[in-house]
């Protein structure tokens, strides 16, 4: 047994890029025993991964205060792997490279700022992935190190998988087919996202909601909040009071469901007759499209040749001059200014047509 150790402790996009690294390791090592270690908040969308045979769970946000790094070496410092495999290069991951015991240590997608060089090899530079999509930084990285390093034919094999267990399927589907009415067509709506220049604006999202439900009928389900990666209330309390006022059937979620109740609703969209999701650049975006709801993903400070869509979906966006950006707090936000209700409906149709 090849005892292999990948550490992604946070984003929900970042662990869902990583899927097809863990699942081409476990193909090119066929006797590879995977642990991934993760933050507690995550571990949800760890465990539905079946080429994942043990996940870690921790609390990272106590590697805050200097005074927990001992607490931290201590744990991490009991585990003992033959490879083991920064996937974030952040503070954190390359804290967790630091502590643990392994043979080889290795980094998949460098970082520009952090230390994670100090402690793993790292096959590429930031520079040479700069403009290379987050799940295909892995597995160059992984084919690189595989070939040079480890002297072992690698196998690539993208794969997006999400596992449930019957007792899963069983309570989820009891409980989310109250939310939906068999004859009834719906769409996945993301409004949230962790920085303030990646929203489209409510206001965006109700008038297509207005023109899908005017021309098709299709009903709106708002998903988000702390489960799915999006602590702005504030988009989706206008969206609600909007919605309302303008007589806008739709169907709230936000906040309603888990994380794992979300994957799973995106696994089975079809049993709930969703059509598609549209949001920003986000976690519940990533897993969206990686679970198979075909996703319009509205992209702006953000590059799509980076995080666009890998399957089931393509990035709406329009560079400017400043683009992208990936400024946090741009006050301007002309990228996602420039991007219409129309052009959005127009990609739709698109998609419904074909």
């Amino acid at each position: 047994m090849t005892k292999v150790a990948c550490i992604l402790p946070s984003r929900i996009g970042d662990i869902v890029f990583s899927f097809p690294a863990i699942k081409s390791i476990k193909k090119s090592l066929k006797s590879a025993h995977i642990t991934f270690f993760v933050d507690k908040r995550y571990k949800d969308l760890v465990d539905l991964n079946p080429n994942i045979d043990l996940v870690i769970s921790y609390d990272f946000k106590l590697l805050k205060n200097p005074l927990n790094l001992f607490k931290a070496y201590k744990f991490f410092r009991n585990f003992n792997f033959n490879i083991a495999f920064d996937m974030q290069g952040y503070l954190k991951s390359s804290l967790v490279m630091l502590f643990i015991k392994a043979k080889y240590k290795f980094g998949t997608s460098p970082s520009p700022k952090e230390p994670a060089f100090l402690f793993s090899k790292f096959p590429y530079k930031y520079k040479e992935f700069e403009n290379v999509h987050r799940v295909d930084r892995h597995l160059f990285s992984l084919e690189k190190i595989f070939k040079d390093y480890l002297k072992i034919p690698f196998k690539k094999e993208v794969d997006f998988s999400y596992a449930f267990t019957q007792n899963e399927i069983e309570k989820i589907f009891s409980k989310l087919k109250f939310f939906f009415e068999k004859d009834k067509t719906y769409f996945l709506l993301f409004l949230g996202g962790g920085w303030i220049s990646r929203r489209w604006g409510y206001k965006n999202y109700f008038y297509l909601s207005r023109k899908l439900q005017e021309k098709y009928g299709f009903i709106p389900v708002l998903v988000g909040g702390a489960p799915s990666g999006s602590p702005e209330e504030d988009e989706y309390i206008n969206f609600i009071k909007l919605a309302t006022k303008e007589n806008l059937k739709f169907l709230n979620l936000y906040n309603q469901i888990s994380l794992k109740e979300y994957i799973y609703l995106c696994k089975f969209s079809k049993d709930f007759n969703i059509k598609f999701f549209i949001g920003n650049d986000a976690g519940a975006t990533h897993i969206a499209w990686s679970a198979g709801v075909y996703s319009f993903e509205i992209l702006g400070p953000t590059s799509p040749e980076v995080v666009r869509p890998y399957i089931n979906g393509e990035a709406i966006y329009k560079k400017v001059s400043c683009s992208p950006c990936r400024n946090r707090n741009c006050k301007l936000l002309l990228c996602m200014k420039n991007i219409k209700v129309k052009d959005v409906l127009n990609k739709i149709e698109r998609f419904l047509n074909a």
